[in-house]
């Protein structure tokens, strides 16, 4: 009777298990949005601040949904929409996609979105073209906070730890004005 009791509940996680990876389960739990408690939002959030708050709070699926639904985004906007869409496909493992995100010819040139691109190029195992990337970001943006910490850190995982010892340095070596710097 105590086996029996122990291979119930067993036996109902394998089943859970099989539902979830079989046809055609296993074509909708990608799309399904996480099963998490609903946010509220304030009266005044439209679809872009609704996704920029999903995917803040870990809602990466249900943000790309929320994105989806955004008609006519504008010029100014449009580098912001794909750092958060950028973020959610890359949280969620999908690189490529995230890469053709903030590929885009729209925002491309954008510093934060080149650190970005750098982020996802290193956490796919493209280090060299990240250190690459952002050695291109460093010379037109010689005051960029987040470039010299991600070149830093990637730097740091490949190994070349002078390269790294560097660009950390950079925060340290006078003149320290992160004010003037950071804007």
């Amino acid at each position: 009777c105590t086996a029996l009791a122990c291979a119930v509940p067993a036996s109902r996680a394998a089943g859970g298990e099989l539902a979830r990876d079989s046809i055609p389960q296993k074509w909708i739990e990608p799309l399904l949005p996480e099963d998490l408690p609903e946010l509220t939002y304030p009266a005044y959030f439209n679809d872009f601040d609704k996704a920029k708050a999903q995917s803040f709070s870990g809602r990466y699926k249900q943000s790309l949904h929320t994105l989806a639904r955004l008609k006519d985004v504008k010029p100014e906007q449009a580098a912001a929409v794909a750092l958060v869409k950028g973020k959610s496909l890359w949280v969620l493992g999908r690189f490529d996609e995230a890469l053709k995100t903030l590929s885009e010819p729209a925002v491309a040139d954008k510093p934060e979105i080149q650190v970005r691109r750098a982020e996802i190029l290193a956490d796919a195992g493209r280090e060299a073209e990240a250190i690459e990337l952002l050695r291109k970001h460093l010379e037109a943006n010689p005051s960029s906070l987040s470039g010299h910490y991600v070149l830093g850190a990637v730097s740091e995982k490949v190994g070349d730890l002078d390269a790294a010892r560097k660009a950390f340095a950079w925060f340290v070596e006078e003149p320290q004005q992160f004010l003037e710097r950071w804007k």
